[in-house]
């Protein structure tokens, strides 16, 4: 529950401290003393969002302070001890703070430690229900209907569970949707590939294949000249350069004489002749290796051919080509590889969607199961705010989305005489007051939830009727904590606490704590509507007296 809220310099409030009991608290004051403000103020600190209009002129920041027993909140305890946020000294006790400053930016803390707006949010669910002063118009929509509905009747944990699935079913579509388009154009030409890439294989180059081909080919197709250059010049060494060599070395060796020089040109003579016949043999042994078979030589021609044909082809040298086939198997790799990536992102999207659907399907089955009971509270609850003929269905629809695979409309007649039709023709805008307080009070009996805060949730009501819905109040907030900003008296005069919230000459916002003599006082002004008298006064403790019947 709320035990205490704390305003600093929000809006008309200058400086306001309130502490809150358990059971129904009503909160009154004329139109416009400021008591929308406060619920303002407290739906900041729950987590809506900041405006520069909230602070009060001349001040720089806003700042207002909650503090709760989360006693009887185990999903808001379990919260703060998972995210380390508990106050280790008090463990029940939370305490949220939140500044806005007038440029728009704010900041919180959760128990002293600063936390983003969305960990405020996540916490404040559990722990308060805020309906606003024209909550019943946002009963015409389904998202809030659904929403409704299953705070009633559905496993808070199953609902987690299909949002979850839900949302790692849209991530995996979005990553597989995004795979696609950067791969797409790659993709479309993987065909295209894996044949290039075959028709290369198929060829069984080997590595260096075309450069030894290429010059084997260029020596034998040149191999009738160069025997014939070869034919000369063994001739030239052995008719000529040999033999003038042999009569050269008779001559020297007939010289006798020691001299040194002599006996070094004998060894050159000598090493010349050797070089002449090793150069000579050496030359026949290449004039041999000339010999090459024809059909060989157009064997190579042909592999050549081959080779260069598909060099054009790939667009590349042909000394590049046995390093094209690399690079294209590299290439045929990496795109069969985003293939498997794929194929698996789909297997993955494809899980994902039916563990979504298998979770969506059980929430659907507990939603049939809990709807007859719903209908069944909420006409009983109608009936206690003076709509005994109003008959309520609920009308099931498909729809896919975070909150599973069903769309609900509330379907509603308060005439025997007419079928239920949905909430949005409705004329009567006191009889939607009415539906749509009937059916918060039966999901908050469900819910549990330790504080519900109503800002006028009885508008366009009076007399017996509003006295039903003054106890339908009082009797909800038997288990919860109420807060009901009320302009009628008979609402007023249930209340266990009563808060009155005025102006001052000032301007300034102050709310104050009403004793039971200053009760009669304002049941009986929001009686008169106008100076009170003793006949007001009467009615009010009539009321009172009624009240505690």
């Amino acid at each position: 529950m709320l035990v205490n809220l704390s305003v600093r310099n929000f809006a008309l409030v200058k400086n306001l401290d309130i502490s809150l009991d358990p059971g129904l608290t009503v909160i009154t004051g004329e139109s416009g003393a400021g008591k929308t403000i406060l619920l303002q103020a407290l739906s900041l600190v729950l987590g809506s969002r900041a405006r520069k209009e909230q602070t009060r002129p001349g001040e720089q920041q806003c700042e207002v302070l909650a503090e709760f027993d989360i006693t009887t909140a185990p999903v808001a305890l379990s919260y703060l001890e998972k995210n380390e946020l508990a106050d280790s000294s008090e463990p029940t006790r939370c305490l949220i703070r939140r500044v806005a400053r007038i440029d728009g930016r704010s900041r919180a803390w959760i128990n002293g430690v600063q936390v983003t707006n969305d960990i405020l949010r996540t916490l404040s669910e559990p722990l308060v229900a805020l309906h606003g002063q024209f909550e019943q118009t946002r009963m015409v929509d389904k998202g809030v209907q659904l929403e409704w509905f299953d705070d009633f009747g559905v496993d808070d944990e199953l609902r987690l569970q299909v949002e979850s699935r839900f949302a790692r079913w849209r991530e995996s579509l979005s990553e597989l949707e995004k795979t696609r388009a950067r791969l797409g154009v790659e993709l479309s030409e993987i065909s295209l590939i894996r044949y290039q890439v075959e028709e290369l294989e198929e060829l069984k180059l080997e590595e260096q294949e075309f450069e030894r081909l290429n010059r084997h080919f260029k020596r034998a197709s040149q191999a009738h000249e160069v025997r014939h250059a070869i034919g000369q010049s063994m001739e030239i060494l052995d008719a000529r350069i040999r033999s003038d060599l042999t009569s050269i070395s008779k001559l020297v060796a007939r010289i006798d004489d020691e001299h040194e020089s002599l006996a070094e040109a004998k060894k050159l003579l000598e090493s010349a002749h050797i070089q002449a016949e090793e150069c000579s043999s050496y030359l026949s042994t290449y004039a041999e290796s000339l010999a090459l078979d024809e059909r060989e030589l157009e064997q190579i021609e042909i592999r050549l051919n081959s080779i260069y044909e598909m060099a054009r082809k790939h667009k590349v040298a042909p000394a590049q080509l046995f390093e094209h086939v690399d690079h294209m198997q590299g290439q045929l790799n990496s795109l069969e590889a985003s293939q498997g990536r794929l194929k698996q992102l789909e297997q993955t999207v494809e899980s994902c969607r039916q563990e979504f659907f298998v979770a969506a399907e059980n929430l659907r089955a507990q939603r049939k199961a809990q709807a007859p009971l719903f209908c069944e509270q909420v006409i009983s609850t109608l009936a206690q705010a003076a709509l005994a003929d109003a008959q309520f269905e609920l009308s099931f629809d498909d729809a896919v989305n975070a909150h599973g695979i069903d769309s609900i409309e509330y379907l509603v007649s308060t005439n025997a005489s007419y079928p239920p039709m949905s909430m949005g023709r409705i004329a009567s805008g006191g009889e939607l007051s009415r539906i749509a307080l009937a059916i918060l009070v039966v999901v908050a009996q469900r819910s549990n939830l330790p504080c519900l805060v109503l800002d006028e949730a009885d508008i366009g009501i009076g007399g017996v009727t509003a006295d039903m819905v003054g106890r339908m109040l009082r009797s909800l907030a038997a288990d919860n904590q109420v807060l009901c900003v009320t302009h009628a008296p008979q609402v007023a005069a249930l209340g266990k606490s009563h808060l009155h919230v005025f102006k001052t000459n000032d301007q300034e916002i102050r709310v104050t704590r009403l004793k039971d003599s200053e009760r009669i006082d304002e049941i009986a002004r929001m009686v008169a509507s106008r100076a009170v008298d003793d006949e007001s006064r009467s009615y009010a403790r009539t009321l009172l007296a009624s009240a505690r019947s």
